[in-house]
Order: structure tokens, then C-alpha cells, then sequence
């Protein structure tokens, strides 16, 4: 998960990068500018998720201070329809980066550079601190903070990012 809980006592330890980044349709004229300020995006009409998901979070986590500048035109709660209406060129997104792999590979859908984007979250193995994990729950947890940050990126061509083996303090 991007964010554990915090009203619970668990350990939760960051095992891959998780990008969000700002996409729009490949014909879209800011798709080939470089270095886009945070305030001309801003003015873009954005296709959302709707309040309380995860990406409407990080989405405010990732325009800070500027998110009521957003000119978000439609609230849509499937990142798939987004992604359709996106590519239909509707307007542009914020979205998990994990979520488009597809579009970016037919072309369907551009990663735009905008200042201080991909906002860079983590990806979480979380468990409650009293839960004694069965053994095949401690081996997909072994195998996730082997292997599963190499394993996601290498099929968004991303450079794996070193992890903290640390839980988050109470």
C-alpha cells in the first residue's frame, strides 16, 4: 500500500518507489515542451479521481500548496475511464505511474515534464505488529523486499531506488 495506516499498530516497510505523474493525450500541445511550471499546468483542465482515493491524496500531497489553483473539470472515480478520457484528449491527470504502463507503450497516453513531478511515494509491505506471519506470508514479504521494486519498475523502465529496511515510527 502507498499509505499504511496510521491509527494502527503495524510495521510497515517501503519495498519499491511509487511514481505519480501528470499525462495527457500524445497530440496534446504540451506533450513535447519541456519543464512545464507547476502554475501552467495548473491551468489545464484535469480529469480526477474523486475525494477520499488514494490518488485525490497524493494528488494534493504532490501540488502542495497549489492544488486549489487546479483546474479540475470532471471527477471520475475508474482510473481506467480517466485514462480513456484522457487519451480522447479531454483534458490531462495525475495518476500512479504503475497504472499507465500500457498506454505509454502504445503510444496512447504521454508522461508530461512538469516541474517537480513524478512525485516519488512508496510502495508498502504492511502488517499488524502482533501478527505472527504464516510461513508463506513471510515468504512473499521476503520476496517483496528482495526482489519487488526491481520487478515493478523494470516493466515501467524505471531505475530501481534503494529501500530503508526501516519500519515508520509511532
Amino acid at each position: 500500500m502507498v499509505r499504511p495506516p496510521e491509527d494502527l499498530d503495524t510495521v510497515a516497510e517501503p519495498f519499491a518507489p511509487h511514481p505519480y505523474v501528470i499525462v495527457a493525450a500524445p497530440t496534446h500541445p504540451l506533450a513535447r515542451t519541456r519543464r512545464i511550471a507547476v502554475a501552467r499546468i495548473a491551468r489545464e483542465p484535469f480529469v480526477v479521481r474523486e475525494h477520499g482515493s488514494d490518488t485525490r491524496n497524493s494528488m494534493r500531497e504532490g501540488f502542495g500548496a497549489a492544488l486549489p489553483d487546479v483546474n479540475i473539470a470532471m471527477e471520475i472515480r475508474s482510473t481506467e475511464t480517466i485514462k480513456q478520457a484522457v487519451a480522447a484528449g479531454m483534458g490531462v491527470s495525475f495518476l500512479s505511474a504503475h497504472t499507465i504502463s500500457r498506454e505509454l507503450q502504445s503510444g496512447s497516453l504521454a508522461v508530461l515534464d512538469v516541474q517537480g513531478f513524478p512525485l516519488m511515494l512508496n510502495w508498502y509491505v504492511v502488517h499488524r505488529r502482533t501478527k505472527r506471519l504464516p510461513p508463506v506470508a513471510q515468504a512473499f514479504k521476503a520476496f517483496l523486499m528482495k526482489d519487488g521494486g526491481r520487478l515493478i519498475h523494470r516493466t515501467l523502465g524505471l531505475r530501481p531506488v534503494a529501500r530503508k529496511s526501516a519500519t515508520r515510527p509511532k
